[in-house]
C-alpha cells in the first residue's frame, strides 16, 4: 500500500509552488476541492512552517529548525546561494547588538520606563473599547459619533519618572555586544 503522505511531500519537491497554488485555485473554482477544507489545509501548512521555523514563539521546535538548516547547508558548495530541490537557498547573516550584559543601569530603568508606558496604552485602549461596548450596549451606536469619548490628559507627573545620576553609586557598565545569527532565505 502506498503512503500518500510522503507521495504528497514528494509532489511538492518537484512541482514549483505557484503550480500547486494554480491547482488548488482551479479545484476550488471548480468545485473538486471543499473550500472550507482547502481554506483550513492551508492554514495548518503556515502554521506548522511557523511553529517549526520561528523559535521565538515556539521553542519547542529549536532542534528540529536547526537540524533541518543543518542538513539543507551541506548541498552549499560555493557561495551563498545554491539551489536544491526547484528551491533557491540563500544563507544570509542578520547583525544585531545584544544588551544584556551592558549591566547599565540608564538603560534597565528605560526598558522599565517604556514597559510601564506601554502597560498604560494598553490600559487607556481597554477603557477605550469598554467604553464604546457600553455605548454599543444602549443600542444607539451613533452615540460615540455623536457625544465622543472623554477626552484623556496626559499628566507629566502620571508617567514613570527617570533617574540618571542618582542612586546608583559607581557601576561599571559594559559596552554592548554585536551578534548576528545566520537564516536562510527560500524562494521559490
Amino acid at each position: 500500500m502506498e503512503n500518500t503522505g510522503l507521495t504528497t511531500l514528494s509532489k511538492l519537491l518537484t512541482t514549483p509552488a505557484k503550480d500547486i497554488a494554480t491547482g488548488i485555485a482551479i479545484a476550488v473554482r471548480e468545485g473538486e476541492a471543499v473550500p472550507s477544507e482547502t481554506f483550513v489545509a492551508l492554514k495548518k501548512f503556515n502554521k506548522i512552517y511557523n511553529l517549526i521555523f520561528d523559535s521565538k514563539s515556539n521553542k519547542d521546535f529549536k532542534d528540529v529548525k536547526e537540524t533541518l538548516e543543518e542538513e539543507v547547508l551541506k548541498f552549499k558548495e560555493d557561495g551563498k546561494t545554491f539551489t536544491i530541490h526547484g528551491a533557491k537557498i540563500t544563507e544570509a547573516s542578520k547583525g544585531y547588538w545584544d544588551y544584556s550584559q551592558t549591566n547599565d543601569p540608564c538603560l534597565k530603568q528605560l526598558k522599565d520606563c517604556a514597559e510601564r508606558i506601554k502597560e498604560a496604552v494598553k490600559l487607556r485602549e481597554d477603557y477605550l473599547q469598554n467604553q464604546a461596548a457600553a455605548w454599543e450596549n444602549q443600542n444607539d451606536p451613533l452615540s460615540i459619533q455623536k457625544f465622543g469619548l472623554k477626552s484623556y490628559n496626559i499628566s507629566w507627573d502620571s508617567l514613570p519618572v527617570l533617574t540618571f545620576e542618582e542612586g546608583y553609586g559607581e557601576v561599571t557598565t559594559q559596552p554592548p555586544t554585536k551578534r548576528s545569527t545566520t537564516s536562510l532565505r527560500v524562494s521559490l
